[in-house]
C-alpha cells in the first residue's frame, strides 16, 4: 500500500496475498476459539448440574418429611354444637370422642370507684398505691382522667376506663387483664395511706387471704427474688413496717430492710405453734416466669398493720359494698364426666393436640370428635 492510498495487492503476481493472510489468521484463532466454546460447555455444564444438585436437595428434604410417620398423621376436629364449643386441632392429635358439659364460663374480675361529679377535677392525694405487686405513683393534682393513665401507663395487669352513666356522674373502673381466680386484682394503699378505701372507696373494712393454700395456709405475691428487700421489689419510695399477727401471734416486718427470706425467718423465729413459712420458687401462672414466694403454713388468721401484709400479698382488704362489679372466676366444666376448670375459656391442655374454646355455659353440651383427615 502507497502512501497516496492505492491498494497494488496481488498487483505484479495477480495473488490475492491480502485474503491468504486474514484467512492465515482465522485458522491460527481457530484453537482459541475452541477452548472459548469448551469452556462455555463446562459453564453450562456446571450451571446444569449445580440445579440439579439444589433440585435433589429439594427432593431429599421433601422425602425426609414424608418419611415422618406424623407427616400423614392429619387430623380434624368437630363440635357437635359449634354455639357451645368450638374446637380446633392440630397434626398429631389425639383421635378420640369426648363428651364435654360447661358450667360456667371464666371470667375477668372489674372493680368500681365511688361516683365522681368530675372526671377532671383533681383528687388532692399524694402517695403511692400498690396494684398487683407493683407500686402506682399518685399525685395531688391527679384527676380520674390522668390517674387511668398513669395505671394503663405501669402496665400492672389492669386496664383502668372511666364510664359515665350519667352527665354528672364519673367511676373509674379496674379491669384485670386476666381471666379467672389467678387473675383478680391484687390492691393495697402503702403505708397508713386510705386513697383505694376513702378517696376512690373501692376498699372496705377487713381482710381476707389473698393467695390462700388450701385451707391451711396462704402465700404472698411472686417476686423476682428473695433477698431484695421488699419495698425495693414493690418499687416503694417509702416502704412501710408494722407489727403484724399471724394466728394471733405479734410478728415486727420492716418493708423497707426485710427480703421475703427475711419475713420468712422472722415468722419461724417467732415460734408460733403450728405455723411455719418457707421460700418457694414457682411459675408465675399469667408471665410463666420463675419467681420467688413466701409460703405460710398452718393458719389462715393475720391481722394487718400499715398494710404490710396488704402490700406483701398476703391479704387483700375486702371490697366495699358493690365496689366489685364483677368477679373473677375459672371456667368450670365436665369431659367424659370429670370435672375439670381452667383460668381461660380457651384451653389447650384438656385433649393433646387439641385448642377447645368455651363459648356457652349453663350447662351448654357438645360433643367433640377428632377423626384422620382423609381429605388432606
Amino acid at each position: 500500500m502507497g502512501t497516496s492510498g492505492i491498494n497494488f495487492s496481488g498487483l505484479a503476481s495477480g495473488i490475492d496475498t491480502e485474503s491468504i493472510i486474514q484467512k492465515m489468521l482465522t485458522i491460527e484463532k481457530q484453537p482459541g476459539v475452541q477452548l472459548q466454546k469448551q469452556q462455555q460447555t463446562l459453564l453450562d455444564k456446571d450451571t446444569a448440574y449445580k440445579t440439579l444438585s439444589a433440585q435433589l436437595l429439594g427432593f431429599q428434604t421433601a422425602a425426609v418429611t414424608l418419611n415422618r410417620l406424623r407427616a400423614f398423621d392429619v387430623v380434624t376436629a368437630s363440635s357437635s354444637s359449634s354455639d357451645n364449643v368450638g374446637v380446633t386441632a392440630t397434626a398429631g392429635a389425639q383421635i378420640g370422642q369426648h363428651d364435654l358439659t360447661v358450667n360456667t364460663l371464666a371470667s375477668t374480675q372489674k372493680l368500681g370507684s365511688k361516683t365522681f361529679t368530675s372526671q377532671t377535677d383533681p383528687l388532692g392525694f399524694n402517695g403511692q398505691i400498690v396494684i398487683n405487686g407493683k407500686t402506682i405513683q399518685v399525685r395531688d393534682t391527679d384527676s380520674l382522667q390522668s390517674l387511668a393513665g398513669t395505671i394503663n401507663a405501669g402496665q400492672v395487669g389492669v386496664t383502668a376506663s372511666i364510664i359515665s352513666p350519667d352527665s354528672t356522674s364519673f367511676i373509674l373502673t379496674l379491669g384485670s387483664n386476666n381471666s379467672g381466680v389467678q387473675g383478680k386484682i391484687s390492691l393495697s394503699d402503702s403505708g397508713g395511706g386510705a386513697f383505694l378505701s376513702s378517696t376512690l372507696g373501692i376498699l372496705g373494712t377487713g381482710t381476707s387471704a389473698r393467695h390462700p393454700i388450701s385451707t391451711t395456709g396462704a402465700s404472698t405475691s411472686n417476686f423476682s427474688d428473695s433477698a431484695t428487700s421488699i419495698g425495693t421489689l414493690l418499687g416503694l419510695t417509702s416502704p412501710s413496717s408494722g407489727t403484724v399477727q399471724i394466728a394471733g401471734q405479734n410478728v415486727t416486718i420492716d418493708l423497707a430492710t426485710d427480703s421475703l427470706s427475711g419475713v420468712a425467718s422472722k415468722i419461724n423465729a417467732a415460734g408460733i405453734s403450728g405455723v411455719s413459712a418457707v421460700v418457694k420458687s414457682v411459675t408465675d401462672p399469667i408471665t410463666q416466669a420463675i419467681t420467688q414466694r413466701l409460703e405460710i403454713a398452718g393458719t389462715q388468721s393475720f391481722t394487718d398493720s400499715n398494710n404490710v401484709l396488704a402490700n406483701l400479698g398476703v391479704v387483700q382488704q375486702n371490697y366495699a359494698t358493690g365496689r366489685e362489679l364483677t368477679q373473677g372466676v375459672d371456667a368450670s366444666f365436665s369431659i367424659d364426666g370429670i370435672a375439670g376448670s381452667r383460668a381461660s375459656n380457651t384451653i389447650t391442655d384438656l385433649v393433646s393436640g387439641v385448642t377447645i374454646n368455651l363459648l356457652k355455659d349453663g350447662g351448654a353440651k357438645s360433643t367433640i370428635n377428632i377423626t384422620p383427615d382423609t381429605d388432606t
